[in-house]
């Protein structure tokens, strides 16, 4: 999917931010340096990367999305109103739910 000449970015934070540098990519923010056409980036929705991704002037196509809905235990979960250690999601430390873990997205810049 990365042609030669071209970089992976990650924008996330928790589990995203040491498998995207473990892969080689690199950490998106809003100062430069910025993605150019035919770099892939990958963002979390639950932690804010990919409403960052968005509101960046940059042309995107979605190449995919990555979600896992099996039933489990979510620590940082805002429909199971599990907040870990950020009362921003929820009260309780973990939960037991169906709905998604998060989603992620894949775009590769135009």
């Amino acid at each position: 999917m990365i042609q030669s000449g071209h970089r992976a970015w990650y924008s996330g934070q928790w589990a995203l931010t040491w498998y995207g540098e473990q892969a080689g990519a690199s950490c998106l923010s809003i100062n430069a340096p910025y993605p150019q056409s035919g770099d892939i980036i990958v963002a979390g929705e639950v932690e804010g990367g990919a409403s960052l991704v968005q509101r960046m002037d940059l042309k995107l196509r979605l190449l995919g999305t990555v979600s896992s809905d099996r039933p489990g235990i979510r620590i940082m979960n805002p429909q199971a109103h599990a907040g870990f250690y950020s009362n921003y999601f929820g009260y309780l430390p973990w939960a037991w739910a169906k709905d998604a873990v998060n989603t992620y997205f894949i775009w590769q810049v135009d």
